[in-house]
Order: structure tokens, then C-alpha cells, then sequence
């Protein structure tokens, strides 16, 4: 069905580069994680939640400007 795997790093730079190259027409932002998990990982809704959706839309909007950013969100 057209689906591929990479594993660009999650970083500003990784994220322009890898939406550079293939010009989505939609970005979904489904990054979260949960109290309990952040308590053992270290991983915070700062960091997280947060923190990766904003590499990631600043990217979109850098590199691939056309792009929807779609943000999906869970509460509770």
C-alpha cells in the first residue's frame, strides 16, 4: 500500500530533513505518554507530549508548509 519505514532521528533536524524529502500531504502528531510511564521512563508531558509535537510541527511548517498538521490528543 505505499508504506515505508525510516528511522530519521527525532530531532529539529531530522524531522525537516526526512519531511524535506518526502512532502507529505498530511502529518499526524500521536506522540503522548502516561503518568504511570513517565514515573519509570523519565519521559514528561513537557518533554513528551509537548516538547515532540512542537519538533514536529515546527518542522512541518519549515520543510513542508503545504503539509496538514494533524494533532490528535487523549484525555484522561
Amino acid at each position: 500500500m505505499g508504506a515505508e519505514v525510516r528511522c530519521d532521528a527525532w530531532t529539529a533536524e531530522g524531522m525537516e530533513t526526512l519531511l524535506g524529502d518526502i512532502q507529505p500531504q498530511l502529518v499526524f502528531a500521536l506522540l503522548g505518554t502516561t503518568r504511570k510511564r513517565g514515573k519509570t521512563s523519565g519521559d514528561t508531558y513537557e518533554t513528551v507530549d509537548y516538547g515532540l509535537t512542537k519538533v514536529l510541527l515546527d518542522a512541518t511548517v519549515k520543510a513542508s508548509p503545504d503539509s496538514r498538521f494533524v494533532y490528535l490528543s487523549s484525555a484522561g
